[in-house]
């Protein structure tokens, strides 16, 4: 009697720490996806005369070159007008 005993806490024991652990695990997992899916992507903003650009942390890295190219050729641009004309 006094072994099953033993034996019956010992389970218990192990399953409120499995059940412990496990809460912690959910609970962790929903955090990080709460914290992925109502994450608000940084902006930053660029503005050359009358060209405003925005980009994100979801912006790619061919569209931030392509803004580059498009900022620094229109500042050329008008550098090349202003000076010949």
């Amino acid at each position: 009697m006094q072994n099953i005993m033993k034996k019956s806490l010992l389970i218990a024991v192990i399953l409120l720490i499995s059940s412990a652990l496990l809460l912690e695990y959910g609970y962790n997992a929903y955090e990080y996806y709460h914290a992925m899916t109502h994450a608000v992507p940084m902006a930053i903003g660029i503005e050359a005369g009358p060209i405003k650009v925005s980009l994100s942390d979801a912006t790619d890295w061919e569209s931030v070159i392509k803004a580059l190219v498009t900022v620094i050729g229109t500042y050329l641009g008008i550098r090349l007008v202003n000076k010949y004309v």
